[in-house]
């Protein structure tokens, strides 16, 4: 998306303004900002100026009023000053014109809320200089992301390169960025928690379902003289070691695929085995079982495109949201071929994940089912007397016969609750 009239819009960017902004700032941020704001435009497909758009984290609203002027479709706007505030709108003033700007705005936290959106209401999110801001988890923001996009919707993604030549510079004379520092002023997300080189944001965005339609890396500031053969030296010199790119800004456009997958590069997260997460009535190996599953399970293959997980041991765990208007349990397993043996029993259990011990007031499953070996079969399985209240967790229990005869005797593809 390319500015058809690029004075108006500088004009903008350094004429707004909300009457609490220190005179001068917002030109001195305009006049180094700029070439990041129109390579961010670019990023965003000409075919979208009349679609629905998301635009998060959008004060101080520089990219906003470049969207204002481009775009004709509707543009949300999503920001975060604290737990306590929930929407609001700030007001920029042209002083020279008197023209006034009113942003209206829903204010939540991308890491840990859930997008006060319905599903599918979008078909560009911008998440500009936001990632390297997040200090718990990217993945949980970009599950949210994928689930406001339309099918075939893009985020459009921009963040410094952890790898540029100006961080290498202050590293080598022992200085410190200004994104290095505490603004505890600005309070939580102020500065930067995490930057991303390439491949690493790559890996974080395919992994979770996003198919890269650009990636592209640039130099945005200009360098003085003095320092121009300095950065030719270092760049030739770390060609030796890396064919990274060290430019000093990312931008990435990715198109929503069409299921989120809950995958951690273990490049960018540690201990992920620990984390839970129940947020389906559903869980499907490859897609989520890094948080819904628990203890019991052997790696995740692909076997003849099926993704699984064999059971290790006495049984495999994992957790379900209990959804309204509970019907039945149901699975889908794969035992083993073995001598003499043509089909094979299994025993669920289903039962509250919080009170520490199965009891009988707690059970809402517990009953054997038998298939037959050597293909993938569906079992469903009726839910007792005892019934979990909407968005209870619950936590299945699926064991096989007789687990010590095959070292992998039962597979699982995926279990669920189904809906009346």
């Amino acid at each position: 998306m390319r500015p058809e009239n690029l004075a108006q819009l500088k004009d903008d960017l350094i004429n707004f303004s909300n009457e609490l902004e220190e005179p001068g700032v917002r030109a001195s941020l305009i006049e180094t900002g700029l070439p990041r704001i129109l390579a961010t435009l670019e990023m965003i497909p000409d075919a979208t100026r009349s679609k629905d758009m998301l635009e998060l984290g959008s004060s101080p609203y520089f990219l906003s009023l470049c969207l204002k002027r481009l775009c004709t479709g509707s543009l949300r706007h999503g920001n975060y000053f604290g737990p306590d505030a929930k929407h609001g709108a700030d007001r920029l003033v042209n002083p020279r014109t008197g023209e006034q700007v009113v942003f209206e705005y829903q204010a939540f936290n991308i890491e840990t809320d859930a997008f006060p959106y319905p599903d599918e209401s979008f078909d560009v999110v911008i998440f500009s200089e936001l990632i390297e801001h997040l200090g718990v988890n990217p993945v949980r923001a970009l599950a949210e992301i994928h689930r406001v996009l339309r099918p075939n919707g893009v985020v459009v993604v921009t963040t410094p390169n952890a790898l540029s030549l100006e961080r290498f510079a202050t590293f080598l004379r022992g200085g410190s960025q200004m994104v290095d520092r505490y603004s505890p002023l600005f309070g939580y997300g102020a500065r930067h928690n995490r930057e991303y080189n390439p491949a690493e944001l790559r890996a974080l965005l395919e992994g979770t379902g996003f198919t890269i339609e650009a990636l592209v890396t640039r130099d945005l500031a200009a360098v003085p003289p003095s320092e121009r053969w300095q950065r030719t030296l270092w760049r030739r010199m770390l060609a030796l070691y890396s064919s990274m790119p060290h430019d000093e800004h990312i931008f990435c456009r990715a198109r929503r695929g069409a299921r989120f997958r809950w995958q951690f590069p273990p490049d960018l997260f540690d201990n992920i085995q620990f984390y839970t997460l129940v947020k389906y009535p559903w869980m499907e190996m490859g897609t989520n079982d890094s948080i819904q599953c628990a203890a019991g399970w052997y790696p995740l293959e692909r076997r003849d495109g099926v993704e699984m997980r064999w059971i290790e041991g006495e049984e495999g765990q994992g957790f379900l949201k209990t959804p309204e208007r509970l019907g039945t349990f149901g699975a889908e397993l794969y035992a083993a071929p073995a001598l003499g043996s043509p089909t094979a029993r299994v025993h669920v259990v289903v039962w509250d994940r919080w009170l520490g011990r199965v009891k009988r007031e707690n059970v809402y499953v517990d009953a054997d089912a038998t298939i037959e070996r050597g293909r993938w079969q569906r079992i469903e399985l009726p839910v007792g007397p005892n019934r979990p209240n909407p968005g209870d967790e619950v936590e299945v229990k699926i064991q096989p016969e007789s687990p010590s005869q095959h070292e992998r005797g039962l597979a699982v593809r995926r279990f669920w609750f189904t809906t009346e």
